[in-house]
């Protein structure tokens, strides 16, 4: 039931993106690793993980129903949605200002000055990814995917270069921060020179983004907690562990997350019933292909560790039991790609139990982190894994359920 052409054609082009940007966030990997030292790696890893809560009142939401909105033909909405997003964002930039006052009160510069570095980015590097979005929507996968590796390729050598240059926190968090925000702002207005939208807009699309955004801000808090926590009780070098440990497993994952960049516009049009015809078998298919990449994983991970990270052999134990993520991650990314085409037709209460994972993963670490270290947080990942597959059937359910209602009804 798939459009054979379209699939294999933005395939390519997104896998040839996620080639250069796995590479690329290889390259970084090693070079953090043997550049910078662990305790300052792992403040790091706690700015960018602080900002990135921050960064929720910059309204992620929007970019879902951007998508949406442009699948269907109402492609000005995207003017109304980055300016929303911008105006949002600069609560998050006064809060980052905020934090580094109350670091400069307990004596710690180093942390001062990196959140001073990191407010005025808050309003403008997530915001201007709506032009991802945009392209998504238009299904300009090949843009997309080629501008994506391009961005990779540049923010990663400024980047390196920073740490070869100073092993100072400000200026690799300027480096970061300040890359990827003029290179999504070159893109931003590139795209929309080449391809400008129509005039159509959706004026429930920001109303229902707003919400949504607000839904995903609990889940987005505690997809950073985990790294604040270690930080908080544990420590900065006990994080950089913990983050070794994670990373390799995000850049497997991530082979599969361009399912949904590929089929949520192709869903979109579709009815409900002839997705469910063909999601049976395409989960399944997923499921077996995540159990065979993470017993591979496991067989090879010590070994890798060894040669490529030796300064991290500690993170090995973790990234086993973290691999067992990828047996429902995989066939995740198919019920995401599902529940995004239909993301209007879900009841907004019901958008509520994505709080669910996150609120029963944050009571588990809480309870257990003292005792436990980074074993705790590596638990309560997996428990929010295993919760987010069953709500989002629960939520498939409900849909088709209303659809079945609908269609008797007439």
């Amino acid at each position: 039931g798939s459009d054979m052409v379209y699939l294999f054609r933005g395939s390519l082009w997104l896998y040839i993106g996620k080639v250069v940007t796995m590479g690329g966030a290889f390259i970084t990997s090693i070079a953090f690793a043997d550049l910078l030292s662990a305790e300052v790696y792992g403040m790091y890893k706690y700015v960018l993980s602080f900002v990135g809560i921050l960064a929720i009142t910059t309204l992620s939401g929007l970019g879902g129903v951007i998508t949406q909105s442009v699948a269907k033909g109402s492609e000005g909405t995207i003017y109304p949605a980055i300016w929303t997003r911008i105006r949002w964002g600069l609560i998050g930039c006064a809060a980052s200002c905020g934090v580094a006052v109350y670091y400069f009160a307990k004596g710690n510069e180093q942390l001062g000055w990196a959140f001073i570095v990191a407010a005025p980015f808050i309003p403008f590097m997530e915001s201007l990814t709506l032009f991802q979005s945009y392209l998504q929507g238009k299904r300009l996968i090949g843009s997309f995917s080629a501008l994506l590796a391009l961005n990779h390729v540049i923010a990663t050598t400024i980047i390196i270069g920073a740490l070869i240059l100073s092993s100072h926190l400000a200026v690799i968090l300027i480096a970061y921060y300040a890359s990827w925000t003029i290179l999504r702002a070159l893109a931003f207005y590139g795209i929309l020179k080449k391809y400008p939208p129509n005039i159509n807009i959706d004026h429930e699309a920001i109303s229902y983004g707003k919400h949504t955004s607000f839904i995903d801000a609990i889940s987005s808090v505690v997809g950073s907690l985990d790294q604040l926590l270690i930080f908080h009780y544990i420590g900065a070098t006990e994080l950089a562990i913990y983050t070794f440990a994670l990373a390799p497993i995000s850049q497997i994952s991530g082979l599969f997350r361009g399912i949904p960049i590929l089929a949520i516009p192709k869903l979109a049009g579709r009815s409900i019933a002839s997705i469910q015809d063909k999601l049976m078998v395409r989960v399944g298919m997923l499921f077996a292909i995540g159990l065979a990449v993470s017993l591979l994983f496991i067989e090879l991970a010590p070994f890798l560790y060894q040669l490529l990270f030796p300064k991290y052999i500690s993170s090995i134990p973790f990234a086993l039991v973290l691999s067992l993520t990828l047996i429902l991650s995989f066939p995740q990314s198919i019920l995401a790609s599902v529940l995004g085409a239909k993301l209007s037709e879900t009841p907004k209460k019901l958008l509520y139990l994505w709080n669910l994972p996150s609120v029963a993963s944050t009571a588990y670490i809480l309870s257990t982190i003292r005792d436990q270290g980074i074993a705790s947080v590596v638990g309560g990942r997996l428990l929010s894994t295993v919760l987010i597959f069953v709500v989002s059937w629960i939520i498939w359910g409900v849909i088709k359920s209303n659809e079945q209602q609908l269609a008797h009804s007439a």
